[in-house]
């Protein structure tokens, strides 16, 4: 007698009741394989050398958690300090302005002013005088005055020529002295000027042709004056010890 047939089961349940019991110990073992290998993947997926990994890990196996490491930033540099440029401070620049001494030409050598001022060196002045005389017969004429006066304190000779006489206008023409062709008219000229003294030299108003040849008259020049003419540049060479002297003469429209 078997041990199912005294438990009182009879022989065909008890091969349905094994049947039953294998199938589920079957079931129960494939539950646990894939609960196993699950489980291993899970141990193997963790397995890295990063964080994450080894914290995952440790909480499998029950090992305690591992330290972070840290690294130090790197030392801070702080900016240099701002210093802000200096300004600079551009002066403009000083002219100073040189004071003839007695022995110096003033005005400059090749400055113009105008009739009624006067160039001055070593106390005396030449000045041209803001004064005209006009001719309207013979072709007309017309001629200056130039005025010389002695504050030096001492007596001066003074030498010129008609040669270092010039006169032209605003529109360029140049006029010709009357007498330019005479034989004597470029000789030098001399007089003595004493101290505080002053000496005129007018331009003839007599007979052109004779008149022109004394030591403190100046020769007129040929020609009328055209009416637009604006002013006359009169240019003196040298006299006194000066020299490049001009003058403007304004002429009223």
């Amino acid at each position: 007698m078997s041990m199912n047939e005294h438990r009182g089961i009879p022989p065909g349940n008890a091969a349905i009741i094994a049947a039953v019991i294998g199938a589920g110990a079957l079931l129960l073992g494939a539950l646990i394989g894939v609960l196993f290998g699950a489980k291993s993947q899970t141990i193997q997926v963790f397995l890295g050398a990063d964080t994450p990994t080894a914290i995952a890990q440790s909480n499998i196996l029950g090992l305690p958690l591992p330290q972070p490491t840290y690294t130090l930033l790197p030392t801070y540099t702080p900016y240099p300090t701002f210093t802000p440029p200096r300004a600079v401070v551009t002066q403009a620049p000083v002219i100073i302005t040189a004071t003839p001494s007695a022995d110096q030409q003033n005005p400059l050598p090749s400055s113009t002013i105008l009739a009624g001022q006067g160039y001055t060196r070593n106390g005396v002045t030449v000045t041209l005088r803001k004064s005209i005389e006009i001719r309207n017969f013979d072709g007309g004429y017309f001629g200056f005055t130039l005025s010389i006066e002695n504050r030096s304190g001492q007596q001066w000779v003074i030498v010129w020529r008609n040669s270092f006489i010039h006169l032209r206008d605003d529109k360029g023409r140049v006029y010709r002295q009357w007498n330019e062709d005479a034989i004597n008219w470029n000789k030098n000229k001399q007089f003595t000027i004493s101290n505080s003294g002053t000496q005129q030299l007018v331009g003839t108003s007599g007979n052109v042709r004779f008149d022109y040849d004394g030591d403190t008259q100046l020769d007129f020049f040929q020609g009328t004056i055209d009416p637009s003419t604006k002013y006359f540049i009169f240019t003196l060479d040298q006299m006194a010890g000066m020299t490049n002297m001009s003058w403007r003469y304004d002429i009223l429209q």
